[in-house]
């Protein structure tokens, strides 16, 4: 299967017969706020009015074939069709009698099947909680409040409480430029367009998210790991044991004011032990499957480490604290949190050498290409449980191989390098 690029109506996208839609359970929630629906809401009523024979472009939707559930997999795109399906619930339930026969049927097709009651054009696999919330307030019929505090009142449920404000906003555009709600309705599945790319795999659909999408802003390595572990257990039951243990630890760095990536990438250190070629996820996964281990095993270790991990950067001894001035961290974090996870003896006197090492080459304004494979090398030693001795050797043969040590010296004696934070800590140990 090749990947397919066209450009569809909201009636081809969600009121075609054939076309069932989810969103997989590495996704993050729908987070749509109320600004994000503001903008929707102008930009629609303001092309309705301006140039109703247009088209008007709202974006693209990255999809894959899950040929197993019958279901086009949403890569990118589900905040958008998440709102567009609330919208039409909110047609529905405030203007349906209003609408003429034509209407009715883009709104009815659109939220579900036209012959089977139950089978809804989307859903959601992230959380049993979201489909809950969704299918029995929104898509169902949504019981609309007079509240003024709808953040607050429905902060528990954001479909529901974006309903609301898509409720507000509707009536008030709608009002304010005297538009007919028939004619809007058929308007916006027949000409508001997206570009809609169908993907063979999941790695190309990823490929073409992070070309449509800014630089900076790739689909998180973090999900792409996530799914392609889920994706390898069978049953339900171990999907949902998995997702758990994830969201614990998750949850747990969270509240050590730590982040799931920072933990990841140091776990990827200690276990390749080399320099990372590609994103985490693909490095990751090429490394867990060489050790033909099941997704419950890998999660299991993943949150073993993740304590060590946060035990390393939470210990307050005061050459930790040095290390924490440190530029590069991702090498003393890997290097600690290793011998922490492996449980090696030495590990005071390994972070004594740390110190050593690592200050010496910043004050001689060594790069990181110079401290980076003895670093990778240290981690190589501390798995094979070799003694302080040879870590220190190999420590040492890298100032030597460089003149560091000289640098560092004629540095200290200098004037420049006082003043800098963690300098003076560190000669004062």
């Amino acid at each position: 299967m090749k990947i397919e690029a066209e450009i569809e109506n909201v009636k081809n996208i969600l009121v075609a017969d054939e076309k069932f839609y989810q969103v997989p359970d590495y996704q993050r929630p729908y987070s749509w706020d109320k600004d994000n629906l503001s903008d929707l809401i102008d930009d629609l009523m303001s092309s309705f009015t301006d140039n109703k024979n247009d088209n008007y472009f709202c974006g693209s939707l990255v999809l894959v074939n899950n040929e197993s559930d019958n279901r086009l997999d949403i890569i990118d795109g589900q905040q958008r069709t998440t709102t567009f399906t609330i919208l039409a619930c909110v047609i529905r339930d405030l203007y349906f009698s209003d609408l003429e026969p034509k209407a009715k049927k883009y709104i009815n097709n659109s939220i579900q099947d036209e012959f089977e009651d139950k089978k809804r054009k989307l859903k959601f696999l992230t959380n049993d909680s979201y489909q809950i919330d969704f299918e029995e307030t929104v898509l169902k019929g949504i019981t609309f409040s007079e509240t003024k505090h709808i953040e607050k009142e429905f902060s528990a449920n954001k479909y529901l409480q974006n309903a609301h404000f898509l409720k507000n906003f509707l009536e008030e555009k709608l009002d304010e430029l005297n538009i007919d709600i028939n004619e809007f309705t058929i308007w916006f599945y027949e000409n508001v367009v997206l570009t809609v790319i169908t993907c063979p795999s999941q790695d190309s659909a990823i490929q073409i998210f992070n070309v449509l999408n800014d630089p900076g802003m790739p689909l998180s390595s973090i999900d792409i790991l996530k799914s392609s572990l889920m994706q390898k257990l069978e049953n339900k039951e171990d999907r949902n044991a998995f997702k758990v243990k994830w969201e614990n630890v998750d949850s747990n760095l969270k509240f050590n004011d730590f982040d799931l990536d920072g933990m990841l990438n140091t776990y990827l250190y200690y276990k390749l032990a080399a320099n990372p070629k590609n994103r985490l996820d693909k490095e990751l996964l090429n490394v867990l499957a060489k050790e033909d281990k099941t997704s419950l095993e890998i999660i299991k270790e993943i949150s073993e480490f993740s304590i060590s991990y946060i035990e390393t950067l939470n210990s307050g001894d005061k050459y930790t604290h040095c290390l924490k001035y440190l530029k590069h961290k991702i090498y003393w974090t890997s290097i600690l949190s290793t011998a922490k996870y492996t449980r090696y003896k030495h590990i005071k006197r390994l972070k004594h050498s740390l110190v050593a090492y690592y200050y010496q080459n910043w004050i001689a304004g060594a790069t990181v290409a110079r401290i980076k494979q003895t670093s990778l090398n240290i981690i190589k030693l501390i798995k094979n449980e070799a003694p302080i001795e040879d870590i220190n050797k190999e420590l040492k043969l890298n100032l030597k191989r460089y003149s560091t040590k000289k640098t560092f010296e004629e540095e200290v004696y200098g004037r420049y390098v006082y003043g800098r934070n963690g300098i003076e800590l560190c000669f004062y140990l």
